[in-house]
């Protein structure tokens, strides 16, 4: 990563704000990524929850398993994962922690207290990835938790998207669905609008 650098992924658009503040305050270059694609948020933030550097904010509480990850897409499967474990008996708490490289380890060991499971969640590889660093303040604090990290273990292979679809098991057509693509810039910009119809007009270098 680039030397000094703060990132951050805010978990719903209330902690959009403090995010973009603390890349503001911070001396040194900072990464603010957002989701702009439509996504369910199943859970709330308050407006006035302060963002602090290296801590979280616990979604949904519970006793035996901890699944920590960031920004509103991995968020929703960490919290349909904790509904399924539920029906199952294993109660697990959702924790959002959207500095991606920035761990406070004594934070840390105080949700995770009583746990008997952690589960990480990366959206990219799992090398230089939240989930490691999330491991590694843990073995620093001396806390023994069992973790289980979920990401990518390599790069995704490249090639026409039938190869590429046939390299990762998905050969029938309708496994997969593919949008055009100016119909997905378009979307992106739609999607998260408040407007129920509009025209949109797209400006892109590249074509099909």
């Amino acid at each position: 990563g680039v030397p000094g650098c703060l990132a951050i992924e805010p978990c719903c658009a209330a902690q959009v704000a403090p995010a973009l503040r603390a890349c503001l305050e911070h001396q040194g270059p900072s990464y603010l990524r957002l989701v702009s694609v439509p996504c369910e948020i199943p859970y709330t933030v308050p407006a006035d929850m302060p963002l602090e550097e290296g801590k979280g904010h616990i979604l949904k509480e519970g006793s035996k398993v901890a699944i920590i990850g960031y920004g509103p897409v991995l968020l929703l499967q960490a919290w349909h994962a904790a509904a399924r474990l539920a029906a199952q008996g294993i109660d697990a708490a959702v924790i959002a922690l959207p500095w991606l490289n920035r761990i406070d380890a004594p934070w840390l060991a105080r949700v995770l207290e009583g746990k008997t499971l952690v589960a990480t969640l990366d959206n990219h590889l799992l090398d230089g990835g939240q989930g490691r660093r999330i491991a590694a303040a843990m073995a620093a604090h001396g806390l023994r938790t069992p973790v289980i990290h979920l990401g990518l273990e390599d790069f995704p292979p490249c090639g026409r998207n039938d190869e590429v679809l046939a390299a990762l098991g998905y050969e029938r057509p309708g496994d997969l669905w593919y949008a055009e693509h100016h119909e997905s810039h378009a979307a992106s910009a739609f999607f998260p609008s408040p407007f129920e119809s509009a025209a949109v007009l797209t400006f892109d270098g590249v074509g099909e």
